[in-house]
């Protein structure tokens, strides 16, 4: 989704009562000098509140943030970002009650994002089925292959999907 698109969504939400939170818990930065690139990794986690049927909780949802870097004329620039879904869960906020979720109402979504997923399907969010998760060993697997082949100076659009 494209930044304003993004923004735009945000501003419609909150207004519309998504309580949404993304939270950093650490950046790493792997650097090669001689090609002028570095691939940063950050861990977040997003945390959306939300009440169904009287019952108050939160979703969490850890997820690493990718992006891809060059070193050019005016300083460091990223050329690309995809994030992939680690694992989610669900936080009562009574410390007790939880919302149910059945096997099926899970079931279209990926592990690493199925709680948040049926959560915002609930109100209505239409939900992207194909974010790559850790269980997904060719997404994830073709994400570390893209940071090595950048890392070492090579093209990685194709290998991000992304239309040469």
């Amino acid at each position: 989704m494209p930044i304003d698109d993004f923004i735009e969504v945000s501003k419609t939400g909150r207004r519309n009562g998504d309580h949404i939170m993304h939270r950093e818990n650490g950046t790493l930065v792997e650097l090669n000098p001689a090609t002028g690139r570095a691939v940063g990794k950050m861990k977040a986690t997003i945390t959306q509140r939300f009440s169904f049927e009287g019952v108050e909780c939160d979703v969490e949802c850890d997820c690493r943030f990718i992006m891809w870097c060059a070193k050019g004329p005016s300083g460091w620039k990223v050329h690309f970002k995809r994030l992939f879904y680690e694992k989610d869960k669900i936080v009562p906020v009574d410390g007790k009650n939880v919302p149910e979720f059945s096997a099926d109402e899970l079931k279209p979504y990926p592990y690493g994002y199925r709680y948040l997923g049926a959560a915002q399907a609930r109100l209505g969010h239409k939900i992207k089925l194909d974010l790559p998760t850790m269980a997904d060993d060719d997404k994830f697997r073709g994400m570390y292959e893209a940071m090595e082949r950048w890392l070492g100076g090579e093209d990685i659009r194709e290998t991000l999907g992304i239309p040469v």
